[in-house]
C-alpha cells in the first residue's frame, strides 16, 4: 500500500481586468482535515512575477491576514500596470514553535486589457 502526501499550495488562476480593483481571500486549513488554522500573529507575503523565476516581483499585493484566511488585493491603478500573464504565489509565516512557513496558494494569472479610460 502507498501513500501519497501532497503540501502543494492551492491553485488558484486568476482572471483580471486592466483597470479594475481587484480583492480576494485565501482560506487557510490544515491540510489534513480542513479544519481553520488560527492565523494570530501570522505574516503573509504575495507577489505577482512574469515568470517563476524572474529577478524582481512585478507586483506585490496589498495583505491582510484575519483570524483563518488571508485577503489580498490590487487597486485599480495597479492592475492597470500589471502584464497580460504571469504567475503568483501567497506564502504564509505561521507562529511557533515552530516558525512555519507555507506557500497557501498560486497559481496563474491573465489579465484582459480594459477599454473604458476614466476621465
Amino acid at each position: 500500500m502507498s501513500t501519497n502526501l501532497d503540501f502543494r499550495p492551492k491553485r488558484m488562476n486568476i482572471q483580471a481586468y486592466a483597470g479594475d480593483d481587484l480583492t480576494f481571500d485565501i482560506p487557510v486549513t490544515d491540510d489534513a482535515a480542513g479544519n481553520p488554522i488560527d492565523l494570530t500573529g501570522a505574516t503573509a507575503v504575495a507577489q505577482i512575477r512574469a515568470t517563476h523565476d524572474a529577478a524582481d516581483p512585478a507586483i506585490d499585493f496589498t495583505v491582510v491576514v484575519g483570524a483563518d484566511k488571508i485577503t489580498l488585493s490590487l487597486d485599480a491603478a495597479t492592475t492597470a500596470t500589471l502584464p497580460t500573464s504571469g504567475v503568483w504565489d501567497c506564502q504564509v509565516s505561521l507562529v511557533g514553535p515552530p516558525v512555519q512557513t507555507k506557500t497557501v496558494a498560486g497559481g496563474t494569472i491573465t489579465v484582459s486589457p480594459d477599454v473604458t479610460r476614466g476621465p
